[in-house]
């Protein structure tokens, strides 16, 4: 996956790029006035060299950006509805076992957010598209 961003600051081998965040509106952030900012800035690779004010393409696997939403989306469901039932049927209390099941969530993403800077892959600069 490709996004096009613009480096805002440069530190070694690593850059700060902002992106214009896509919209589920239509692109249109004005007429919903949901969305409180249209950008979103992240922490790349920056192997070739990129300058500040550059205009970049920055690429994360296909396969990372799957993972990382099975992670956070997909694994916390899972969680939840099987360890309602586990609960529920060890227990026979509906209160107990959600309370069960929404604290084992609340531990699995405390274990995701302690590692989540040495599991999630770094997105790259792959090419700079002006200078």
């Amino acid at each position: 996956m490709k996004e096009k961003g613009l480096v805002v600051s440069r530190n070694y081998n690593k850059a700060e790029v902002v992106f214009i965040r896509k919209s589920a509106c239509g692109e249109n952030c004005v007429s919903c006035g949901q969305c409180s900012t249209c950008e979103h800035k992240a922490t790349v690779s920056n192997n070739i060299g990129a300058n500040t004010g550059d205009i970049v393409n920055v690429y994360i696997s296909d396969k990372s950006s799957y993972l990382s939403l099975i992670l956070v989306f997909l694994v916390p469901v899972i969680i939840l509805i099987s360890s309602y039932v586990l609960a529920f049927s060890l227990f026979k209390n509906a209160t107990l076992s959600a309370i069960i099941s929404v604290a084992l969530c609340i531990i699995y993403f405390v274990i995701i957010k302690a590692f989540d800077k040495k599991i999630a892959p770094l997105p790259e600069i792959c090419e700079i598209i002006n200078e």
